[in-house]
């Protein structure tokens, strides 16, 4: 049912995509500045968007903080990187409008220079974020491992003494993590 409701608003929203198109195609050029007046119906759409996300990101990312619950880290990951979509389309089609209009692609005033950091660090810091805590990016436990123990010595192991967090917990009498917490956290 779920998949129904998403193809059905899916749908609708090409429909609606079509319809605006065409009535913008169909507005006659502005005075001063001619047909490129129309891309603002894009630009400024893209640009509250990008800033919605921002500010969703924002909340989800508060909210995970406050509740450790992964959802919202998920949502605020994903909601950031919609916006950066949106964020980037908004500076090519100002960049578009300004060829056109100034006779120069970019100009450095602070709203498309705060704009275009905005929009350079957001990747940075998402690299980073998935590095330092990317679960699959962890070593393999030697006590998962389907070798024997003869095969492998110490000495001729780089990790011999990493251990999957779950046993350690349980050796060093901690509570254990669920089972969809398991790597996720640093013990």
């Amino acid at each position: 049912m779920k998949d129904k409701i998403i193809f059905a608003l899916g749908i609708f929203a090409l429909l609606l995509l079509t319809r605006n198109i065409y009535v913008i195609t169909d507005l006659p050029p502005e005075a001063n500045q001619g047909a490129i007046f129309k891309i603002i119906f894009f630009h400024a759409t893209m640009a509250m968007t990008a800033l919605t996300g921002s500010f969703v990101a924002f909340a989800a990312s508060a909210l995970f903080l406050i509740t450790r619950n992964f959802f919202w880290d998920a949502l605020a990951v994903a909601v950031t990187e919609v916006g950066l979509a949106f964020l980037a389309a908004n500076l090519i089609t100002g960049s578009l409008w300004g060829r056109i209009i100034w006779g120069i692609w970019w100009t450095w005033d602070a709203r498309l220079t705060s704009a275009l950091s905005a929009g350079s660090s957001t990747p940075a810091t998402s690299c980073c974020a998935a590095l330092s805590k990317s679960p699959r990016s962890a070593p393999p436990s030697p006590l998962s491992s389907t070798s024997s123990p003869s095969s492998t010595s110490p000495s001729s192991s780089s990790h011999h003494l990493v251990a999957h967090p779950a046993p350690a917990a349980r050796l060093l009498g901690r509570r254990q993590l669920p089972s969809r917490l398991e790597g996720r956290l640093l013990l």
